[in-house]
């Protein structure tokens, strides 16, 4: 059987077998199962993005493919944000987000963020174990997370699942969004249904 915390070293990555895993421990045949009617691979959103009445850029989420992960199959999500060439001159953006996501319990093994904005950098990379409720990243670890949290892409799809027609408008969702070195609660609101023509 693999465990998450062997594909980590086997990367390369931060050594976890020294650190205690917060109880309790949960077997991959044990992890969760979401019904999902909401995407699939093939998905390509594109939005643009308006400085007044101006497209000041542009941006795109989408699942290409599907990977494997520590024997799990995972999509592959990919998200691209970028000025227009005419914002380039003044404050050049090229941002890139992935994230691997558990096929069957929608929740996150792998996130990438690179991070091109001006003269700012940043790269990040968080690795999942979500049998150990840990998380790994380039910077340190492992921290102990919440079971099946989330990171900043994969709970935009995971949020997608759910039935809104059973909720009522004002209806609380609570969520585990793990970034950087520790895990925060994130609470989204159900405002309700509308018509979007496009």
């Amino acid at each position: 059987t693999t465990r998450v915390s062997d594909t980590v070293a086997e990367e390369g990555r931060q050594d976890t077998s020294r650190t205690k895993s917060p109880p309790p421990y949960t077997p991959m045949n044990a992890l969760r199962t979401v019904v999902n009617h909401a995407f699939s691979t093939g998905e390509k959103l594109r939005y643009d993005i308006y400085y007044g009445p101006i497209v000041a850029g542009s941006a795109t989420i989408e699942t290409p493919t599907c990977e494997y992960y520590a024997g799990r199959k995972c999509y592959k999500v990919e998200f691209r944000m970028g000025s227009a060439p005419f914002f380039d001159i003044f404050f050049k953006v090229r941002d890139y987000y992935y994230s691997l996501i558990d096929v069957k319990g929608l929740f996150p093994w792998k996130f990438e963020q690179h991070i091109r904005e001006g003269s700012y950098r940043r790269d990040f990379t968080a690795w999942f174990d979500q049998c150990n409720h840990t998380a790994t990243t380039t910077s340190g670890g492992p921290y102990a997370i919440a079971r099946y949290t989330q990171d900043a892409v994969s709970i935009f799809f995971y949020a997608r699942t759910f039935d809104y027609d059973t909720l009522t408008t004002g209806a609380e969702l609570d969520f585990s969004n793990f970034y950087e070195d520790k895990v925060y609660p994130l609470k989204v609101k159900y405002l309700g249904k509308e018509n979007v023509h496009t």
